[in-house]
């Protein structure tokens, strides 16, 4: 309750249109910020591990024989699905 009068107060003297963050939001926004910076650097590496995958496909599926009645070769097709 006291929250919601003190949030009413700083919305009374601020001027129309503007954001009011709170200490307990700035703190939220914060935590957010460390997690959000963390997840895209885990994002990125994984974005590696992918296009490593995709590499080691392209290499490996060279070497097996396809079939004669097979469209395309086995490493297009696996290959550049990743």
């Amino acid at each position: 309750m006291e929250n919601q009068a003190e949030l009413t107060n700083s919305t009374k003297n601020s001027p129309e249109g503007s954001l009011v963050l709170t200490d307990n939001s700035k703190y939220y926004i914060g935590i957010i910020g460390k997690w959000a910076n963390f997840l895209s650097i885990l994002m990125f590496i994984l974005c590696g591990f992918i296009v490593i995958a995709a590499i080691s496909f392209f290499v490996f599926t060279s070497f097996i024989p396809t079939p004669s009645d097979f469209p395309f070769p086995l490493w297009l097709s696996v290959s550049f699905i990743y």
